[in-house]
């Protein structure tokens, strides 16, 4: 229950900074990046602030299951906790489209010049 309210935590202040970026339209380019870095970052910091000490502040299944791999957790509280963490991901774009007016504007976009076929292989 724990990963859920967190990880629902943790989404929700990271996609309201996302989407008030979107709806700022002077903020654009490095200063739009580096607004949702810092809303994504401020909102890492509060929940595992807030969630440390009661789940161990994972809030994401590729860290639950490196965790379970290096044998610090079970596999099962790995999968367990995995779920969770879904839901609380879905609860927080529920939440977050529910409360910001209009459409939800995230997205991710190709520079011009790349392909979708080079797009998912290259790093950027």
């Amino acid at each position: 229950m724990g990963e859920l309210v967190g990880t629902t935590l943790f989404l929700s202040l990271a996609f309201f900074g996302l989407q008030s970026t979107s709806l700022d339209n002077e903020a654009s380019g490095t200063v739009a990046l580096i607004y949702i870095a810092v809303s994504f970052g401020l909102s890492s910091m509060v929940s595992t602030a807030i969630f440390v000490q009661v789940t161990g502040a994972m809030f994401n299944p590729a860290v639950s299951f490196a965790l379970a791999f290096k044998k610090y957790i079970s596999f099962k509280r790995a999968i367990l906790v995995s779920f969770s963490q879904i839901l609380g991901g879905m609860a927080a774009a529920g939440l977050v489209r529910g409360i910001v007016p209009g459409p939800l504007k995230i997205g991710t976009n190709l520079q011009e010049g790349i392909s979708v076929g080079r797009g998912k292989r290259e790093i950027l």
